[in-house]
């Protein structure tokens, strides 16, 4: 079933280059003694600072530099608010310094200075950040793969070699069914009801795949996918 004509299909924007203006630094924070700090730069920092959830940890970085970041075209955006899907505004990968890691421990606050990380999170549609924890997931958008939102929803990664298909950074599952072997993925393109991959083999030859979804709440691995030629 196809979906209605005003609920348009996100459309993903990848980031790779940045600005001095899109760096959290802090120096107020980060350069000088806890004791020399004024409560006015505290609380600048306490609006700059990164803050991270994971479970019963919540990570705090005074410095933020992203690597990539992927978001709503703001000539694509989903009304009420610009949003991935039901799930996720944007995801990002990072390098954080400065950070303190607060752990819930037996009813015990556990505090760990920590240094230079690479994080990967994604903000939910409320603006709070989560750590992204499936390791797959993890790895591949440190290789800065592509992005498409397909009809359902789902969003679709892909690099040249690869397809990782998630509905909100945790659930996920890899396309098989495409043997990248003697061949590049090339573009995905969104359609009603299935994406085409298209694809180009070592003589330059094209082809296409039809990818499609089904989503099973039930399941164990909760996204299938099936790939065929066309």
């Amino acid at each position: 079933m196809s979906r209605n004509a005003f609920e348009p299909i996100p459309k993903a924007e990848r980031l790779i280059e940045f600005s001095e203006d899109d760096y959290k630094e802090n120096h107020s924070v980060t350069h000088f003694d806890e004791s020399l700090i004024r409560s006015k730069d505290w609380a600048n920092f306490e609006k700059n600072a990164l803050v991270i959830t994971k479970g019963n940890t919540i990570s705090q970085y005074a410095e933020e530099f992203p690597i990539v970041i992927y978001r709503c075209n703001g000539n694509a955006m989903v009304k009420p608010v610009s949003r991935l899907n039901t799930f996720i505004k944007s995801i990002t990968v990072s390098t954080a310094d400065y950070g303190k890691c607060f752990e819930l421990e037996k009813r015990e606050m556990k505090c760990i200075n920590t240094g230079h990380d690479t994080v990967a999170y994604y903000t939910d549609n409320s603006g709070t950040n989560f750590a992204i924890t499936q390791n797959d997931i993890f790895k591949f958008l440190l290789k800065k793969p592509y992005l498409v939102i397909s009809e359902e929803g789902l969003l679709v990664f892909f690099t040249d070699k690869k397809i990782l298909v998630t509905s909100d950074c945790n659930h996920y599952a890899w396309v098989k069914d495409i043997n990248t072997d003697t061949c590049i993925i090339k573009s995905i393109n969104v359609c009603d009801e299935y994406c085409i991959v298209n694809l180009e083999d070592t003589e330059k030859r094209k082809f296409s795949y039809k990818l499609q979804f089904s989503v099973d709440m039930l399941a164990y691995g909760m996204i299938d996918t099936r790939a065929t030629k066309i």
